[in-house]
């Protein structure tokens, strides 16, 4: 009784008088986000690994992933993975499977000499050099087999490039590498045609060989006299999409999209789970 003899004394006195709001009132509504876009905005939904997914479709494992890179600065890049791993991979010695890209779209900065690059490969970890420890990747060979396109490729739409590569990590996640020999190419191949990727290991011959298509192209890389009797700290075999987008700080968002399916994945005998 008594805040409303207050309340009507205020008004009398030409102080004032607030209007009572009914329970429940609130500012207007504004449209956040309508998703009539073809990918999510990365200036709305900020999350690392922005758009994923993995799926068994077809008789085929397909992974799907979509990056956006920084907006600090207009050199260097921003790489993210997505990948799924086969079983008792410390087995393996061979390590094969057909690859498929759906889609490939990726863009670059006017003002970064660094090109956006999309990627789907097959991944190995191998053996470690020496100093292992569980659980770090230092000192282990890994070996990888790439089909992949840059923002700044000069090939016809559609056409992607197959590459090998061996290296051993110099630090625990692997963000720093040396090389083992050169970077190797396997020829290219076209968005939706089908290429059989294939990595082995021949520990008798100290080397790692990397072929397409049943041997249409090939690649041994020899890792000479590398220590090879301990596993790796981080034993691993993957099938996986990578996307390495470029800074941008002066122009539109740089992004990096991939689509990819894998299928037919084999490997040595004595590996099979």
């Amino acid at each position: 009784m008594k805040s409303i003899c207050i309340v009507a004394l205020l008004c009398a006195a030409g102080l004032g008088c607030l209007t009572p709001q009914p329970a429940g009132a609130a500012k207007p509504w504004v449209l956040y986000d309508d998703f009539s876009s073809t990918f999510l905005n990365p200036d709305r939904w900020p999350d690392t690994n922005l758009e994923r997914s993995r799926l068994a479709v077809g008789g085929g494992l397909a992974l799907t992933a979509r990056d956006w890179g920084g907006t600090v600065s207009d050199s260097g890049r921003q790489s993210f993975s997505w990948s799924d791993a086969i079983t008792r991979s410390s087995s393996v010695t061979q390590f094969r499977a057909l690859v498929k890209i759906l889609a490939v779209e990726n863009t670059g900065c006017a003002a970064n000499s660094t090109p956006t690059r999309s990627r789907a490969r097959l991944l190995a970890s191998f053996f470690n050099t020496g100093g292992r420890a569980t659980g770090s990747q230092f000192g282990d060979v890994l070996a990888q087999v790439n089909v992949y396109r840059d923002s700044n490729s000069v090939d016809a739409p559609g056409v992607l490039q197959v590459n090998a590569s061996a290296f051993v990590c110099s630090s625990a996640d692997c963000s720093t590498s040396s090389s083992i020999g050169a970077t190797a190419s396997l020829g290219t191949v076209s968005v939706g045609q089908n290429v059989l990727l294939q990595i082995e290991w021949d520990k008798a011959a100290k080397t790692l060989t990397f072929s397409r298509d049943q041997g249409a192209s090939t690649a041994t890389i020899p890792y000479g006299n590398l220590d090879d009797h301990t596993e790796p700290g981080n034993p691993f075999k993957i099938m996986a999409l990578r996307n390495e987008v470029a800074n941008c700080a002066s122009g539109p968002r740089a992004l990096g999209y991939i689509s990819a399916r894998f299928d037919s994945v084999a490997v040595n005998k004595v590996a099979k789970p």
